[in-house]
């Protein structure tokens, strides 16, 4: 997780706060053990260097921090669809691009330990762990890794095991659902999606978990590019069409009839 310190934290550093001081070297210890990013203004980050209050190991990693702001944390920032801003007071909310969460929340963390990545089965999250590296790659964010532990559902049991993420309460999870739909134009929500989402209006949007549906594409197989499937499938009709495969069931093969059902609802 991508992990930002707002300045309401460093604050409590400064009139040395005890809660401040401890969530400070929660931080520095889930970055130097390379579990979470973390971050923050350059100036906030100078201060807790300079801090009197911190151990001189956790300063050093801040000192790491300190460097490699302009360089290698605010590219990754730039990057993200969403990140964690760590608050020392307020309510835990979970906005568009930023979840915010009360310090006190953020204690019951296991912070010494990854995020959690929640898929239908195992084979979908270890898909997206290497969609995630090969985005690493490309746009050169190669000083980093993807860091997750990776839980499966399995259908249905999937809203199971993402309330007792929510219940439990001990780390960031992410969970990424199938869409289901048939056509682009369908406004369709997954039926593992939709009992995930119920889990999560439930529990009022916990601030450690956060599930999404694919919007481009029916299932996780449909992000296989078409330029791999062309080469193993390059005889297929669908393939010599150069049809959009987005919402094929592609479990089923390379039908043609597929193709004219998703054409005729279109």
């Amino acid at each position: 997780m991508l992990i930002e310190i707002g300045k309401d934290i460093v604050d409590g550093l400064e009139r040395e706060n005890a809660a401040a001081i401890q969530i400070l070297e929660y931080l520095g210890m889930a970055y130097r053990n390379c579990k979470h990013i973390v971050f923050a203004d350059r100036h906030l980050v100078a201060k807790i260097v300079n801090s009197g209050f911190l151990t001189e190991g956790v300063k050093n990693v801040f000192r790491d921090i300190q460097s490699s702001l302009a360089t290698e944390i605010f590219p990754v920032r730039d990057h993200m669809q969403f990140w964690v801003k760590l608050l020392f007071s307020g309510h835990s909310v979970r906005q568009d691009h930023i979840i915010l969460v009360n310090m006190n929340d953020f204690m019951t963390l296991e912070l010494y330990e990854e995020s959690h990545l929640l898929a239908e089965n195992i084979y979908d999250c270890k898909f997206y762990e290497q969609i995630g590296r090969y985005y690493l790659r490309e746009n050169n964010l190669l000083w980093t890794d993807v860091c997750l532990l990776l839980l499966q559902g399995g259908g249905s049991p999937t809203c199971r095991v993402y309330r007792e993420e929510i219940v439990k309460k001990q780390h960031f999870c992410l969970a990424i659902l199938d869409s289901d739909k048939r056509y682009p134009k369908s406004t369709k929500e997954g039926g593992t999606y939709k009992l995930v989402k119920k889990e999560d209006c439930d529990a009022a949007q916990p601030c450690n978990c956060v599930a999404t549906q694919l919007r481009y594409v029916r299932e996780i197989e449909n992000l296989i590019p078409l330029s791999y499937l062309s080469k193993r499938y390059a005889s297929e009709e669908v393939i010599k069409k150069k049809i959009d495969l987005c919402f094929f069931d592609l479990k089923d093969g390379l039908m043609p009839k597929v193709f004219w059902y998703v054409e005729a609802v279109e």
